[in-house]
């Protein structure tokens, strides 16, 4: 995992993702589509994994 390293839950998962979109989004000053793709791909299999656990 490149992005959400030391998630523990879905909150922090969360947080984490939104201030990470905050950042690169495409839209923001160092923001990119790539970039951005890459949080989200990462994101969904992060929550996946923890909604396994439950």
């Amino acid at each position: 995992m490149k992005w959400f390293t030391g998630v523990k839950n879905v909150q922090e998962l969360k947080k984490q993702h939104k201030d990470l979109l905050k950042l690169y989004h495409p839209d923001s000053k160092y923001g990119r589509v790539e970039i951005a793709q890459e949080i989200n791909e990462e994101y969904n299999k992060v929550l996946e994994m923890l909604n396994r656990r439950k």
